[in-house]
């Protein structure tokens, strides 16, 4: 049976009570449907839709859900970090699958955090955060492969969290205890890396979430 690194548990234990102050509902998820907007440049205002889950490790319950992305289809992939697992849900709330398990194996997580999709390559890379890597799906959860091992240097990782994908396939990640975001190709290969420990401009304190938007910038 596969147990949690110690020394590792314990550097995690802040870095998760943030993680679950930042979850709407702890371990239920919710949608905010937008209201309709009567002025032209009035801001749309979100109102509450529906919530699915609860608390626990069975289907359809969560501890910890950390991050989502949605597919063309409406599916919904769940990093459901506590229990070390993604779960696919469709737009009722409904599971659809289920992939992922406590250990170091390949496939298997601990603590699986950001999620990142390309639909166009059929591929879901999830930040394997207490293992120190990127591990590598196709969108029904069959494992193709990871990338990134612990260290410092070029392409290692520690404690990776956030993931997005840009319009030419390429992988950033936000490294976090590196302060630190590395970017890669769509097989792992390392591209580069910029960011360092500090508060000034271009500098970073345990970067998290990642995101880009209209313009192709990204937004950490």
């Amino acid at each position: 049976m596969w147990v949690r690194n110690a020394p590792a548990e314990r550097c995690a234990i802040k870095h998760r009570a943030r993680l679950k102050n930042w979850i709407l509902g702890f371990a239920c998820l919710g949608i905010l449907a937008v209201a309709s907007v009567p002025k032209a440049h009035a801001q749309p205002t979100p109102s509450f839709a529906t919530a699915w889950g609860d608390s626990g490790s069975s289907r359809g319950q969560f501890d910890t859900p950390y991050h989502m992305v949605t597919d063309s289809q409406g599916l919904i992939y769940i990093t459901d970090s506590e229990n070390d697992r993604i779960q696919v849900l469709d737009t009722f709330g409904n599971v659809q699958n289920t992939f992922g398990r406590l250990g170091s194996g390949q496939g298997e997580f601990n603590l699986p955090s950001g999620i990142g999709i390309d639909e166009s390559l059929n591929r879901l890379y999830v930040g394997d955060s207490d293992n120190h890597r990127i591990e590598i799906f196709t969108l029904s959860g069959n494992h193709i492969g990871s990338f990134g091992s612990f260290g410092f240097g070029e392409g290692r990782l520690q404690f990776p969290v956030g993931i997005a994908v840009d319009r030419d396939h390429n992988i950033y990640v936000a490294d976090q205890w590196n302060h630190r975001i590395q970017k890669f190709d769509s097989d792992g290969k390392f591209l580069k890396t910029w960011g360092s420990f500090g508060s000034a401009i271009r500098k970073f304190n345990l970067p998290t979430g990642l995101a880009f938007n209209s313009r192709n910038e990204l937004l950490v």
